[in-house]
This record gives C-alpha cells, structure tokens and sequence, in this order.
C-alpha cells in the first residue's frame, strides 16, 4: 500500500475511533439500557434474541504504576455475540491516557486502538443470584497517530451485576512499538454498563 493510501486508512480510522468514542458514547448506553428493557418482554421475539445473543459493554477504568508509566484513563465499548449459550467473540475499540514519568518530567500519552478476542461466561445469572461472571482474552493494537504505539494482550474476569452495572479486573501486557517507551505490564479496573 503506498504512503500516502496508507497515511489515509489510518487517519480515516482514527476519525471513526472518535466519532465513536465522543458521539456515540451516550447513544450506546441509552441503547443498552432500551435493550435491556425491551428484552424483558418476552412477547418480543426480536428482544428475546437479542437479550440472549448480543454482549455490549461500556466501561471506564484505571490502571497500575509499572516501568515508569501508569494508565491513569481507559474508555472501552466492546461488541460481541453469543455463538454458543457461553462463548462469544467480541471487537473492542479503546481509549486511553497514560502518564509516563521521565527524567525531564511527565508527559501524557494518548493512544486509541483496535482489537477483538473471545469471552466465557463461568457463571451464568440466576433469579436469586443476579451475578453473571465472564472470562475473556483480547488483543488490541493503537490505531492513528497514538502518542504510544503498542499491542496490548489482556486477560480479563468481569462480573455483571444486573440491575447495577459491571466490575471487572484486567492484567494488561503491552508491548511497546515506539522508540524510548518501555513495555508495560499491569492491572486495569473497571466499572461500567452491559448486556
């Protein structure tokens, strides 16, 4: 792919991440909630497939200080569908903010990326325990002009309390693809919203 054609996946790419992440964000809870909602009827064919096949998460955490550099901010919105009553693959599309600490001072780095992977529910909800418990792996990769270019391997366990929200726990291992920035390695918290 020449430069300049390629130059141009990746800013247009980049577009979508944000058009994504800032305008769609408050769509995309709005809509899980409505689904969530119209899923109870169980009139609705539709609502029934749809409760019982998509995943959606919306989630906002915080990282570990490792090697000098410390995830202070990761928005995620991931979208799967369930192939089985427990396996799903899934796309995760990501934003971050992490402070890198150096001999000149702090600089924050921003990076977006792409990925996708498989997750597994261990333990499915009941009506008297209204906890649903995933397992998941993924792997996403900066995308556009991030300020850290990097591949990140994740290892997730996420609990989904239904009527409040998600908890989840993520060992994060990312290798880093630009000069003088060390690899990293840690723990992500996170709350947020899901199917």
């Amino acid at each position: 792919m020449p430069l300049s054609l390629r130059m141009q996946v990746i800013i247009y790419g980049q577009k979508i991440i944000k058009f994504i992440m800032k305008k769609y964000i408050v769509f995309l809870l709005l809509s899980i909630l409505s689904i969530q909602t119209f899923a109870q009827n169980a009139n609705n064919n539709l609502a029934e497939k749809l409760g019982k096949h998509l995943v959606a998460d919306i989630n906002i955490g915080t990282g570990t200080k490792h090697n000098c550099m410390t995830t202070a901010m990761v928005i995620d919105v991931k979208l799967g569908w369930k192939v089985t009553e427990r396996l799903y693959p899934f796309a995760n599309v990501e934003s971050s903010r992490t402070l890198f600490e150096h001999a000149n001072g702090n600089s924050w780095l921003k990076t977006n990326a792409l990925g996708g992977g498989f997750g597994y529910t261990l333990s499915k909800a009941t009506e008297k325990d209204r906890i649903q418990v995933d397992a998941r792996g993924f792997v996403n990769a900066a995308i556009g002009d991030a300020d850290w270019k990097r591949t990140s391997y994740n290892a997730e366990l996420r609990l989904q309390i239904y009527g409040f929200g998600t908890i989840s726990g993520t060992y994060r291992y990312s290798k880093s693809n630009t000069t003088g920035l060390p690899d990293h390695s840690g723990i992500i918290f996170s709350i947020g919203l899901g199917l």
